[in-house]
């Protein structure tokens, strides 16, 4: 899968503003998913499995951060109207009997069709990636949630949600569930520890706060002695170096990005490169 999706940033240093291809970078589809779908205030049925439908679980690296967030449920039920289906763990509101009745009678349906609940939780991830993929946030987040419902140790709800609040531009809770998926993982995955570092970067941009830059280069550098052919870990490089204005380095890590494969890097990277600097190789060139 593919994930590719596209922010500007906005920053405090002179005229920095580029797409950052990221989060999560194993999205189904290329196409970008920044704005918020309609939506539907109906609950979608739950889709039954298909053998060929489920996936592996996506885990992640080691706790390259330092920081640690608990998620605690607020011991208290929802306004009236407000549909907890489509808020990030329910939006950590204290359920209704009902409620805990429909969780109950939805684990027993999926305990009757799947072989364990982590598979069905697998399931569940894989359907709310796919539909975040379309842009439909909504289905996206009630699929997380279900998966989370089944499995509270899977990693992809809290990648998922965590990818879903910095599309909303909101990194600083996009951080804390990336944070939390990456601490519920066990073998490394890179992917998850590039988008985790983008987001402390748009933390760094926002906040003017150096310590997030610097832990998106720790977890960067990790990422890049991991899986040396990883672009996005290049690009994503690149741009801490643009945001400490160290443009020789900078430019380093983008041919080296380059190198590996020319057709990924990221044009309005190379873009914002050149408008700050003239290319030490030569090899690109502001257009007449």
């Amino acid at each position: 899968m593919r994930k590719v999706f596209y922010v500007c940033l906005i920053t405090q240093i002179p005229v920095l503003c580029f797409s950052q291809s990221v989060l999560k970078s194993t999205v189904v589809s290329s196409k970008p998913v920044l704005v918020p779908s309609s939506g539907s205030s109906t609950k979608a049925p739950v889709a039954q499995p298909s053998s060929a439908a489920v996936k592996t679980k996506a885990s992640s690296s080691d706790n390259t951060s330092t920081d640690t967030f608990e998620v605690v449920v607020v011991k208290k039920t929802a306004p009236a109207g407000l549909d907890i289906n489509y808020l990030p763990l329910f939006g950590e509101y204290m359920k209704t009997d009902g409620q805990l009745l429909e969780d109950q009678m939805f684990i027993s349906d999926c305990d009757r069709n799947f072989k364990n609940r982590s598979e069905a939780s697998d399931f569940f991830a894989k359907m709310a990636w796919d539909y975040l993929s379309e842009g439909n946030k909504n289905l996206a987040v009630h699929r997380f949630n279900l998966s989370w419902l089944l499995d509270k140790n899977n990693p992809d709800p809290f990648w998922g949600w965590g990818v879903i609040e910095y599309q909303d531009r909101k990194p600083q809770i996009a951080a804390k569930y990336l944070v939390k998926g990456l601490e519920m993982s066990h073998d490394p995955n890179v992917s998850l520890m590039v988008d985790l570092a983008t987001v402390y970067i748009s933390c760094s941009l926002e906040k003017s706060a150096p310590e997030d830059l610097t832990k998106a280069n720790d977890l960067l550098n990790k990422a890049m002695a991991l899986q040396p052919d990883y672009i996005n870990t290049y690009m994503q490089l690149t741009i801490a170096r643009i945001i400490d204005n160290k443009l020789d380095e900078a430019w380093d890590f983008f041919h080296r990005g380059y190198s590996i494969s020319p057709e990924e890097v990221s044009v309005d990277v190379l873009n914002e490169l050149l408008i700050r600097a003239p290319d030490p190789k030569g090899i690109f060139r502001k257009p007449d």
